[in-house]
């Protein structure tokens, strides 16, 4: 049995952070905004088909909707970004406290994508030994559940040939 490597966040996790993105570009770019959905699609795209290259599925029906689920959530994160550059475009930050804010809160979603996938490796590593002790401990209580019945047959057979 194979394990993929996942952090198992909730689907909306990453949704979340590519809003935070889009909306914080736009509120903090002078550019056009209708080029941060665009490139939130993008990165989605070529984010999921590296994903998918780096850690190919094992499970041939995973396998047939690889090419689905890249087209969907592209197509998820170009909506979501969408919407929150939308509403961006209605912000305006006027005091340099709240600029500064919005830059760190800017550089914390630009840096999830790459801290995520470095500790997808540690975290993956650190799950499948803690597996490993609780399929050890079930064993062992297995092994003693099933060796007290044979102790009990041998007391009682050793009693029974106490008495005669």
């Amino acid at each position: 049995m194979f394990i993929d490597p996942s952090l198992d966040l909730h689907w909306w996790v990453p949704l979340l952070y590519i809003a935070l993105g889009a909306f914080l570009s736009t509120v903090l770019g002078p550019m056009d905004w209708r080029w941060f959905p665009v490139a939130a699609g993008m990165g989605a795209f070529f984010g999921l088909c590296t994903a998918y290259w780096i850690w190919w599925p094992h499970n041939p029906l995973v396998r047939e909707w690889a090419p689905i689920t890249v087209a969907v959530n592209t197509a998820l994160a170009g909506l979501v970004a969408t919407v929150a550059a939308v509403a961006g475009r209605k912000v305006r930050l006027s005091a340099t406290i709240y600029r500064r804010a919005a830059w760190l809160a800017l550089a914390a979603c630009v840096a999830f994508g790459p801290v995520a996938l470095a500790l997808t490796s540690p975290l993956v590593w650190y799950r499948v030994r803690a597996n490993d002790q609780v399929a050890a401990l079930r064993f062992e209580s297995l092994k003693n559940a099933s060796s007290r019945p044979l102790q009990a047959r041998n007391i009682r057979r050793a009693s029974a040939m106490a008495r005669l």
